[in-house]
């Protein structure tokens, strides 16, 4: 993506018609590859693992962008309109 700013990054699930499917696709398939390696995954490794098993080209470079995006998206709480994590939920018993 060389010239074409920072990538765009989306976190799955996206609502449909609001992103790319490009871009869908590259942060599951590195999401999907940072499980397979580890958390702490060199971002060149990332980009190999989403190669063979996505078929997507993407540079170590981006691999690293989207992999600090998805960090610092994690981070923040969901706002007041979302329902909490399923697991999150107190147990009733």
């Amino acid at each position: 993506m060389a010239g074409s700013g920072s990538p765009q990054v989306v976190m799955p699930p996206a609502p449909p018609d609001e992103s790319r499917p490009e871009a869908v696709r590259k942060t599951q398939a590195i999401a999907d590859a940072l499980i397979q390696l580890g958390e702490h995954a060199d971002p060149r490794r990332v980009a190999e693992a989403v190669k063979l098993q996505a078929g997507i080209d993407l540079e170590p470079g981006e691999v690293a962008e989207i992999i600090a995006t998805m960090r610092e998206r994690a981070k923040i709480a969901p706002g007041p309109d979302q329902p909490p994590p399923e697991n999150a939920r107190g147990n009733p018993s």
